[in-house]
């Protein structure tokens, strides 16, 4: 079976034989999410989640293994209940818990905390407040619009978001040539259709026009590529502790530049790598959890893995 991929994800869960199991869910072009179990070499669920739409994200619930978001390319996102805990020999029920959806723009990326659901999508940042999730099966429109300095131009896509601790939250415009850090606190009144966000920290980025450029984060380390080939660290960890000792600008940061390869064309199988010293888009990188190694992976079919 051929699938066309755009996002992984890894759940830990317990079948019937209440011992930790880790499942590989994968969606993408078809609009369903295929369910994996790599130590058995298995695959054994098909979701369909969406007709008509591809899966570009996807995104676990901090507070129940089972729940999973799928973001889509036709601006919504399905809450579902994987139905994994407890399944006897990979039979599963699943089923849609609730749709949030935002009228005419492709979701990008996505992140879920308390009881917000927070995308990054083509059109802008939004917010939904989750109400009553278990009883409120009805479909839910955006509660607001998040907006940033310089963030209002139709084509700049918010294509980055990343949850940087219990409370700040990092996003990323691809023209805007800028991280903004700001705080989930802004959320905690009133919402409102639109919010100016003023951000607590901007962290300077790349000036271009590409997009789908994701950001990502672990202990105190921002990573975000670029369309050079080349991979930005930023140590963050110090402004979590104490916001106030820092200005609205950071300049601090760390440059991975894209290296010189030659591979050996001569071995049918690197033929492909001829153009590889052509520093390719960096769509997205990010740390293992135990700091030792950086992963990226670009914008022709490379995976490339650095160690500390």
């Amino acid at each position: 079976m051929r699938i066309s991929i755009f996002d992984v994800l890894w759940c830990t869960v317990q079948f019937a034989d209440k011992v930790n199991t880790n499942v590989l869910a994968a969606a993408g072009a078809e609009g369903r999410v295929t369910l994996i179990h790599p130590a058995k070499n298995k695959m054994f669920a098909h979701l369909p989640v969406f007709k008509k739409a591809y899966i570009s994200c996807l995104r676990l619930h901090p507070a129940n293994p089972n729940w999973l978001f799928c973001g889509a390319d036709h601006g919504k996102i399905a809450l579902i209940d994987t139905g994994l805990t407890g399944a006897v020999n990979y039979e599963i029920s699943w089923q849609k818990v609730k749709l949030f959806h935002c009228t005419g723009t492709d979701i990008i990326q996505m992140v879920c905390k308390d009881n917000f659901l927070i995308s990054a999508a083509q059109k802008g940042c939004y917010v939904w407040k989750m109400k009553n999730v278990h009883k409120d099966r009805e479909d839910q429109p955006h509660d607001c619009q998040l907006v940033f300095p310089g963030s209002s131009s139709a084509d700049n896509y918010c294509d980055g978001i990343s949850l940087l601790d219990d409370s700040t939250v990092a996003v990323k415009f691809s023209k805007s040539a800028s991280i903004f850090l700001w705080s989930l606190s802004v959320l905690s009144k009133k919402l409102t259709p639109v919010i100016n966000i003023k951000p607590d920290l901007i962290l300077p980025w790349v000036k271009t026009s590409e997009i789908y450029i994701d950001i990502t984060s672990r202990d105190g380390l921002l990573v975000a590529g670029d369309h050079k080939g080349n991979i930005l660290l930023y140590s963050i960890g110090e402004f979590l502790k104490n916001k106030s000792a820092y200005g609205d600008t950071e300049t601090a940061r760390c440059t991975l530049l894209w290296p010189s390869l030659k591979p050996d064309t001569s071995d049918p199988i690197n033929k492909r790598l001829k153009k590889i010293d052509t520093p390719p888009l960096i769509n997205h990188a990010q740390l293992s959890p135990d700091m030792k190694y950086l992963v990226a992976c670009t914008d022709n079919n490379l995976v490339c893995i650095w160690s500390k």
